[in-house]
């Protein structure tokens, strides 16, 4: 897929399926964020995973 084939057929997504994500999957995705360009180098950004069901709802319900 070429750049423009992925912005010509994205979609948003607004509803998400609960399904788990393995953790060593969210270590990778985790890790491609951290390595990604930032201005100055600065990396601005923290990561949390987070996988307690009581802590993901009350997140999502800070989202609505």
């Amino acid at each position: 897929m070429t750049v423009y084939e992925a912005a010509i057929n994205r979609r948003s997504i607004r509803r998400f399926k609960q399904n788990p994500i393995p953790l060593e999957i969210l270590r990778k995705l985790v890790n491609a964020g951290r390595l990604a360009t930032s201005s100055a180098n600065k990396q601005p950004i923290e990561y949390i995973i987070i996988d307690g069901v009581s802590v993901v709802e009350w997140v999502f319900s800070t989202l609505k």
